[in-house]
C-alpha cells in the first residue's frame, strides 16, 4: 500500500512537470507564431484557439497514458463504473477530470484517486493560465466577437434600427395600427 503511494506521487508529480512542461511550450510556440502574423484577425483567432485546444489536449493524453500504464503495469486497481478496457475509455476519462466536468460513468479507485485530484488541479491551474495568453491579443478577441454577436443577437443580416420586421420580434397591437 505504502508502494503505490509513493509510485502515485511520483508519478503525480512527473505528470504535473510533463504536462505544464508541455502546455507552456505549446503556448510560446503559438505566441511567437500569431505575432509574426500580418493577416486578418480571424485566421489569427483561429490559430490561438486551435493551438490553445492542442495544448489542452497534449496534458490530457499525458495524464491519460499515466493512468493506463499505472493501471495495466504497475498493479493499480481499474478505473471503475462503465468501462471498456481500452485507451479511449482513459483519454474520456482524462479529459473529465482535467476539465474537472467529473461525469461519473468512469470513477478512479484506490491510488488512482489521488492522481485524479492532482490533475483536476493541474487542469484548473492550465485552463486558467491560457487566458493569461488570449489577454495578450484580448483587441482582436474583442472585433471577432463583434460579428459574432451581431449575428446571433441580431438574428442575421438585416436586424438593425428597430429590427425592421426582422427577427423574430413581434409587434404589439399599437404598433400594427401605426
Amino acid at each position: 500500500m505504502m508502494e503505490q503511494f509513493i509510485l502515485v506521487l511520483l508519478a503525480s508529480f512527473a505528470a504535473v512537470f510533463i504536462a505544464t512542461a508541455l502546455f507552456y511550450e505549446c503556448l510560446c510556440l503559438i505566441s511567437r507564431f500569431v505575432s509574426g502574423m500580418t493577416t486578418k484577425h480571424r485566421p489569427i483567432m483561429f490559430i490561438m484557439i486551435g493551438g490553445i485546444f492542442v495544448a489542452h489536449a497534449v496534458a490530457i493524453f499525458v495524464y491519460a497514458v499515466l493512468f493506463w500504464l499505472l493501471t495495466h503495469h504497475a498493479g493499480f486497481a481499474d478505473l471503475s463504473g462503465y468501462v471498456p478496457d481500452h485507451f479511449p475509455t482513459y483519454l474520456y476519462f482524462s479529459a473529465t477530470s482535467y476539465s474537472s466536468l467529473g461525469v461519473g460513468d468512469v470513477f478512479p479507485v484506490e491510488g488512482l484517486r489521488f492522481l485524479t485530484g492532482v490533475e483536476t488541479i493541474n487542469g484548473l491551474i492550465l485552463i486558467k493560465e491560457h487566458s493569461a495568453h488570449i489577454a495578450e491579443n484580448w483587441i482582436l478577441l474583442i472585433l471577432l466577437l463583434c460579428p459574432l454577436m451581431h449575428i446571433f443577437m441580431h438574428g442575421g443580416h438585416g436586424g438593425h434600427g428597430g429590427h425592421g420586421g426582422h427577427g423574430n420580434h413581434k409587434r404589439s397591437n399599437d404598433e400594427e395600427e401605426k
